[in-house]
């Protein structure tokens, strides 16, 4: 009974989901409200090392692993210097976002989305298990082949994606863009790598928590690149991350 009555509520969200009244995965930033910086949190882009990252601007000394990082709230660690904030909608997050400044942290699209399938197949993460509970529905298997998650992700259009594959440039919008007061867009290698040479002396703590034990290989990265359906479902991320590796950002 009581998982016939999770799926009921699950389906309800869903139902939302689609008829648009708000996102099947909210968003959330990470707010900064003594700087008015906010950082959108965009999973298998770094959020739990930028997450422990924060935190230590205002508490140096914290520590904490993955998973557990993810439960923690950033505002009881750092005497609420950091706000965690959801948004059902794009649209609330959009006018959210209005006279704030944003740091927007961008990892390659093509090894995120393997990153991503490297957890639906070791079960480190469920797509669509929290908060909606529609992981029963989607089935995002950990016997996937690449090819069949594939076109399942590009056949699910943003409003309606797990926020594990949802496009980075969907925090990104037109609206958001135009609306703010300053925008840093930096890759997630270069925001690393600034942040570790902060971190220097303390070399023996690592601050990218959540590492897959294997990198996408060329010959994948060769095939994802001549996917048309690819292509088509994150053209955007591919063209504004192309436009951040040039300029060495």
């Amino acid at each position: 009974m009581g998982d016939l009555i999770n799926q009921i509520k699950s389906l309800l969200k869903g139902a939302a989901g689609y008829a648009g009244v708000r996102l099947i995965d909210p968003i959330e930033v990470y707010y900064l409200p003594q700087e008015n910086t906010f950082y959108p949190i965009i999973s298998k882009s770094g959020c739990t090392s930028i997450k422990v990252m924060l935190i230590r601007k205002y508490n140096p000394d914290y520590e904490n692993t993955f998973p557990g990082i993810h439960q923690v709230n950033p505002a009881k660690v750092s005497d609420n210097a950091i706000e965690r904030l959801y948004f059902p909608t794009q649209r609330s997050f959009e006018k959210w976002t209005k006279d704030k400044k944003m740091v927007f942290v961008m990892r390659d699209p093509l090894s995120r989305l393997f990153s991503c399938y490297q957890d639906v197949v070791s079960g480190k993460n469920k797509m669509y298990r929290f908060p909606s509970g529609l992981d029963w529905a989607y089935k995002y298997t950990t016997n996937m082949e690449f090819d069949d998650f594939l076109t399942k992700v590009c056949s699910t259009a943003d409003l309606y994606s797990d926020r594990h594959f949802r496009s980075q440039s969907f925090y990104l919008s037109d609206a958001v863009k135009n609306g703010l007061e300053s925008l840093e867009a930096i890759t997630l290698k270069e925001y690393m790598s600034r942040a570790s040479t902060k971190n220097a002396s303390d070399e023996n703590e690592s601050l990218q928590l959540n590492i897959n034990k294997s990198a996408i290989s060329d010959e994948l990265k060769a095939k994802l690149l001549q996917s048309q359906k690819f292509k088509r479902r994150f053209k955007a991320d591919l063209l504004l991350f192309e436009r951040l590796r040039k300029n060495g950002v």
